[in-house]
């Protein structure tokens, strides 16, 4: 959780997960973007930050050098003796959209895509409400999930309720492949997708 409102204390914020989250950094980074530093620098033009936000959204994170090669080979190379001002020597990347890169990493692009932004917001809270990322990389954390009817009305629609199936197979293949191998034998969920 990123922490309290505040404009409203007694309230909670959103996870960082959340896709209104990821959406907003990502945003507001391409906002932040100028070639070059002080009053010489030139906003970027639509197409460039359109170019940007598409890599920003499959991306968990861009190297700047990346941002230069792609926006060369659309057609919109970097000005002469200019550079992204946020590339100023601190920064090599700029962040992108860590939540459906975890789903990426676990095979499962096209189920989180196929889901409404609501539902996926219902499946992070979920996922939220049942307490520390930790419990995620129990063996048998889904049992939780099966037996408490509250956090399971969370789950709601089909779609999610099929994601949810999902993560609960992929936590089983892997538990069973690794607890061969000695290893604790579970997909470190929460922590990846929390972090």
């Amino acid at each position: 959780m990123v922490g309290r409102c505040p404009l409203e204390p007694s309230l909670r914020r959103g996870p960082r997960a959340q896709p209104i989250a990821q959406d907003f950094r990502i945003e507001k980074q391409i906002a932040d973007l100028r070639w070059g530093v002080g009053r010489s620098s030139e906003p970027l033009n639509d197409s460039q930050r359109e170019i940007i936000r598409q890599l920003l959204k499959t991306n968990s994170e861009v190297k700047f050098e990346k941002f230069y090669k792609v926006l060369d080979k659309e057609g919109h190379p970097k000005p002469l003796g200019r550079w992204l001002n946020l590339s100023n020597g601190l920064r090599e990347r700029l962040t992108g959209d860590k939540t459906s890169a975890v789903f990426q990493k676990l095979k499962l692009t096209a189920e989180w895509v196929g889901l409404s932004n609501a539902d996926q917001t219902r499946v992070l809270n979920l996922l939220a409400n049942m307490g520390s990322p930790e419990i995620f990389d129990e063996p048998m954390w889904h049992a939780k999930l099966n037996g408490n009817t509250a956090l399971r009305k969370h789950a709601g629609p089909e779609p999610v309720d099929r994601l949810i199936h999902h993560l609960i197979h992929i936590n089983r293949v892997e538990s069973q492949s690794t607890s061969h191998a000695g290893n604790r034998g579970s997909i470190p969920l929460g922590s990846a997708i929390f972090q």
